[in-house]
């Protein structure tokens, strides 16, 4: 069943109304079900609709694919720069995020709109998702936790100048989903829709990291470097691969954002 999207909520936490958006987040937060009603008109109530116009997901770190709107360029026709990545799942989520923050450095500097990033990392759905500090420093398996590293340090890292650091902040929106759908709910949003349908309204949360006093999460980082296993053969075959091929996201970045 189709989810109904309340527009208002996501505009409230999104700051602005914005034609153009990146969605990430747990599959079990429900991001694959919003990029896909984003997608659609489906509007929320009487007078409104849907104000977003284009979508983007992690399908704009692919070079392979066929060329089309949502994996290449902006509605103002402006061509998102694709940095080089490993030929991998976490990969390419990982580098699809540093493209959206190059092009909206570079809407900064251009006096446009920047493109908000919603990531979705809890549910009023009953299961744990938001992460513990400790899975979000430790856990090597789940991708999206991957990709919340790499969010940290672009809004975070000393090595980033601070025009990036700045711009990573105010893009990257962490939600909480919250699912409803009891039939007075539904009534209220569409007349047109039946007794459960799904209703994902947003409510902002803080980032991962903020939720505990930076030095304590500087020492959780300090300490688990310093009591980290050997890196196993294979990935220090990756890693080497990934020196060899030019895949660091960093240089990529920073000269990115200095070509016209």
């Amino acid at each position: 069943m189709t989810p109904i999207i309340n527009y208002p909520s996501l505009v409230s936490v999104l700051g602005e109304a914005s034609p153009q958006l990146m969605v990430y987040g747990f599959a079990g937060c429900k991001y694959q079900e919003i990029i896909s009603t984003l997608r659609t008109s489906t509007p929320f109530g009487a007078g409104i609709e849907n104000p977003i116009q284009r979508v983007f997901d992690y399908h704009i770190a692919n070079t392979y694919l066929m060329e089309s709107p949502e994996t290449s360029s902006t509605l103002e026709g402006r061509k998102i720069h694709k940095i080089k990545c490993q030929d991998n799942q976490a990969s390419k989520c990982k580098a699809a995020l540093v493209n959206i923050i190059i092009e909206t450095v570079k809407r900064q500097r251009a006096g446009l709109q920047l493109i908000p990033v919603l990531f979705t990392i809890d549910t009023s759905d009953g299961a744990e998702f938001y992460p513990s500090i400790s899975d979000l420093i430790t856990n090597k398996d789940k991708v999206t936790l991957k990709e919340l590293r790499r969010v940290y340090k672009l809004c975070t890292d000393p090595a980033l100048p601070e025009e990036v650091r700045d711009v990573a902040e105010r893009t990257f929106k962490f939600v909480k989903v919250l699912v409803s759908n009891s039939s007075t709910d539904v009534i209220r949003a569409s007349a047109a829709a039946t007794a459960g349908t799904p209703i994902f309204t947003f409510e902002s949360i803080k980032a991962p990291w903020l939720q505990v006093p930076k030095e304590k999460l500087d020492a959780a980082v300090a300490e688990y470097r310093a009591t980290a296993k050997v890196i196993p053969l294979h990935k220090q075959h990756l890693q080497e691969e990934k020196t060899a091929n030019g895949c660091h996201f960093r240089p990529q970045l920073l000269q990115a954002i200095e070509d016209p």
